[in-house]
């Protein structure tokens, strides 16, 4: 529709809908990360995992609580409050103890929307240092387009997305340029799914750690993506780095099993592509 657009087009119509897809891109992608964040620290607490062990220790996780916790009781309902008050509470005690209860507020953001200091702190839950975290980003953004080289930085496309949706919520008038809102819903999507994958990975690597044997979190740059993509015979699943075609099946479902177990036994990422192009699902199967 966007691409439909032209000079004669009412310049009303054209701000209505650049500040919608600029608003409702970037509302996605938070909402896609506030959601993933809570199975994150779900899947953290089951490892029963203690408070030393933590990538970022059992000091850095009560400061984040309690820098998160007053803007999300500003405006609560009181027993929605009450909850919070004593479930945090839950996750405070267990920092004392052997087995830490990690609540997705220790993985929110302080300001009234995502921005990208608050990326490298999420990174580090999955055991990514913090100044690395947007180069190892930009590394698996790369794997993940199949690029060589990077044009643009990771964190250079997310400020461009944050900086359009913070125009379109709050300059009514604002007409963004119509090149770069044709990438934007794709640049968002491949965000999250960088984002995902990259948090997946490093779990999966304290997941498999133990107290004698920490494991390392995985570097992006040696990460192996094997995909599914559309074809003319059908759905055809791509091994990684060669591209070689190892197996065509008629139906989505069908595929995305098959490329998930071999994912899955090799610790590789999947990627999905619509016939289109457009990335349409992804997955770290070693970490379900």
């Amino acid at each position: 529709m966007l691409d439909a657009l032209s000079a004669e087009t009412r310049p009303g119509m054209i701000s209505a809908l650049s500040r919608s897809v600029a608003l409702e891109s970037f509302i996605a992608l938070e909402a896609y990360v506030a959601d993933r964040t809570t199975e994150y620290a779900a899947a953290l607490t089951a490892t029963r995992m203690s408070p030393s062990q933590s990538p970022i220790g059992s000091a850095a996780l009560g400061r984040r609580l309690v820098a998160v916790l007053a803007k999300r009781l500003v405006g609560s309902e009181a027993a929605a409050a009450e909850q919070l008050l004593k479930d945090v509470a839950d996750s405070v005690a267990s920092l004392s103890t052997s087995a830490m209860v990690v609540h997705p507020l220790q993985m929110g953001w302080t300001g009234s929307n995502l921005q990208a200091s608050d990326i490298p702190p999420l990174l580090a839950f999955a055991g990514y240092k913090e100044e690395k975290a947007w180069s190892q980003l930009t590394h698996l953004w790369m794997r993940i387009e199949g690029q060589q080289q990077a044009r643009v930085s990771l964190k250079g496309i997310f400020e461009e997305s944050a900086e359009f949706r913070h125009h379109a919520a709050h300059r009514p008038d604002a007409v963004l340029p119509l090149p770069n809102l044709l990438t934007l819903p794709r640049n968002v999507a491949h965000f999250a799914c960088s984002f995902d994958l990259l948090m997946c990975m490093g779990f999966h690597a304290l997941r498999s750690s133990s107290p004698q044997n920490q494991v390392p979190p995985p570097s992006a740059a040696s990460s192996k993506m094997r995909r599914v993509v559309h074809g003319p015979k059908g759905w055809s699943e791509l091994a990684p780095d060669s591209g070689r075609s190892v197996k065509r099946s008629a139906s989505l479902e069908d595929a995305i099993k098959l490329a998930r177990s071999r994912a899955l036994k090799n610790a590789e990422c999947l990627i999905v592509s619509a016939p289109s192009g457009r990335l349409c699902e992804w997955s770290y199967p070693a970490f379900a």
